[in-house]
């Protein structure tokens, strides 16, 4: 047993704050990312998940890997299965990581999931699940791995979706009280908000409606749903990115939302038209919002800010490669925005994600190492880390595990406070300093740590401003970059063949089921569809000017 009298003093500034909780992405087909080093993230080579459409990863507060998931298996930091973490069958549509309000060792799993015995195409049901960190068999530095508790394994919080197929039709959104936060999910005409907070979740759903212009419930073939940060406004706090794609019928909106009540407002609507499904994601304030088109690599911008009466936007990045399809868009814990593009060997990039007139896509930004991308890119875990207070003073012995003290001024023990090795990790952050008195025993086996470190008090600061007095409904066609008013596809409907009209001259074309399979290609004029199932077909048409352009054609 020691015994200290130390004082660590250091003046820093107050707006230095950890959020090591975002460090990893474990995603892909083995691909693992580190950003502990926003210059140069380190790729990881030991991940253990096979091929996976959706993933998430959480850390704690100073970067050390958690565990990471695929929705069928939970993964500790040592990459074997947690104690109890097989989960149900399936792939999931989508997950998301959230700190337990109540406990800091205990975190919500959500998942997308088809039922059990169930095919791909039928509906999907929301499902939860906690892990405790503080439990379970002890890892190779002593400290638990973690446990799946058995009583709340494959909770069901929702098992009513009309739609099928759903690609990832939940998100997280913080309450306005920071104390709590709502699961947002949307089905057909609806969105739907469960609250969660320090007392469990609450079964019950807000609803809001939702008017998507989708028709038939039981053909939708993929949907997403992605919120922004939140911003600084009298009547709304999030824009809430929602889109549907119900063979040729796509409908995608950005509407307002607010996360006091979980409810849409009618402050804000965006409706994007689209030939392809969209995705989205939202810069570091949400003044800019990027738009990624399924089945194709078209990136595009839109001016959140300046598009009052006139949508503002305009297309960023063209890849000709017709093999190329957009799959993912994620802002990572620095704000950079990644994207995926099917299974590819490097994670791309937006370059200048904050500039309008200057963002940019990066191909090639980090090499994966031979590993690979695929569909989507984990999503930012929301944690709930005490209070950010004006000091700290600690007394009798230690009885929180793996936990952070963090001050904007001073921490300071006294009468005895003592810390051993079933205490886990203790972090001790403060402003300016910290201060061990006599009496403070620090045994052996404690795993202790002190560092000066600033914390936001102030967290609307960051925020911007938005004028709720405004309500803007606006429009956008992101087809209309593409010069195809001299390009026609007849007979549409056909049975036999299909001609291409246009004066352009065809380099090659492409045919595509709705599901994303090539079934065809060629460079002539006319298309014998005569042996085709009956359904709609994509065209992907390459002209010898470079122009590249896509159309439904549907076959009787």
């Amino acid at each position: 047993m020691k015994k200290f009298y130390i004082s660590f003093l250091l003046m820093l500034p107050l707006f230095i704050f950890s959020q090591g909780e975002n460090n990893h992405w474990y995603f892909g087909n083995g691909a693992a990312v580190n950003f502990n080093n926003p210059i140069t993230p380190q790729i990881l080579l030991d991940s253990q998940m096979p091929i996976s459409s959706s993933t998430a990863t959480v850390s704690d507060s100073n970067g050390k890997l958690l565990f990471y998931t695929n929705g069928e298996v939970i993964f500790t930091r040592e990459h074997q299965v947690m104690q109890d973490g097989m989960m149900q069958n399936g792939v999931a549509g989508s997950i998301n990581i959230v700190q337990d309000p109540s406990n800091s060792n205990r975190y919500y799993v959500f998942m997308m999931k088809s039922p059990p015995n169930t095919s791909a195409g039928d509906p999907k049901i929301l499902l939860y699940s906690v892990i405790d960190i503080s439990q379970g068999s002890v890892g190779n530095d002593g400290y638990p791995l973690g446990i799946v508790l058995p009583n709340y394994k494959n909770i069901v919080l929702y098992d009513q979706y009309q739609v099928t197929n759903l690609y990832s039709p939940h998100t997280i959104i913080r309450h306005h009280n920071g104390n709590s936060f709502w699961v947002v999910t949307h089905d057909n005409d609806k969105v739907l908000s469960f609250l969660v907070d320090a007392s469990g979740v609450n079964n019950i759903p807000v609803q809001s409606n939702l008017s998507m212009g989708v028709a038939s419930s039981t053909l939708s073939y993929g949907s997403d749903i992605k919120s922004s940060p939140e911003i600084n406004s009298s009547a709304f706090t999030n824009y809430l990115f929602v889109s549907m794609w119900q063979g040729t019928n796509t409908s995608s909106k950005v509407f307002s939302f607010n996360n006091a009540t979980g409810q849409l407002t009618n402050h804000y609507q965006l409706t994007i038209t689209s030939i392809y499904p969209t995705i989205a994601e939202f810069n570091k304030d949400a003044s800019l919002l990027y738009i990624g088109r399924n089945f194709d690599s078209k990136i595009f911008v839109f001016d959140i800010i300046n598009s009052v009466s006139t949508p503002i936007y305009q297309q960023i990045y063209n890849n000709t490669n017709s093999s190329f399809s957009t799959r993912g868009l994620q802002r990572n814990r620095y704000n950079d925005i990644f994207i995926t593009f099917g299974a590819y060997g490097y994670l791309s990039k937006i370059l200048n994600p904050n500039s309008y007139s200057t963002s940019s896509v990066d191909l090639d930004n980090l090499y994966l190492q031979g590993k690979g991308t695929f569909n989507k890119l984990p999503e930012l875990v929301q944690t709930f880390t005490p209070p950010c207070l004006t000091n700290v003073l600690l007394s009798n012995p230690e009885s929180n595990i793996n936990h952070t003290y963090h001050s904007a001024d001073y921490v300071t023990t006294q009468a005895n406070y003592k810390t051993n090795s079933t205490n886990g990790e203790i972090v001790m952050k403060a402003g300016n300093s910290i201060t061990l008195l006599p009496n403070t025993f620090i045994e052996q086996g404690s795993n202790f740590l002190a560092t000066i470190e600033g914390c936001r008090i102030d967290e609307i600061s960051g925020k911007r401003n938005v004028n709720a007095n405004q309500n803007i409904s606006l429009k956008i066609d992101l087809d209309n970059d593409i010069a195809d008013n001299n390009i026609e596809l007849y007979p549409n409907p056909a049975s036999d063949f299909v001609n291409i009209k246009s004066k352009f001259k065809i380099k090659s074309w492409e045919i595509y089921e709705m599901s994303g399979k090539q079934i065809l290609k060629g460079n002539s004029n006319k298309i014998n569809v005569a042996k085709f199932i009956k359904g709609v077909y994509m065209i992907n048409i390459l002209f010898e000017n470079g122009k590249n352009i896509s159309k439904k054609v549907s076959v009787n």
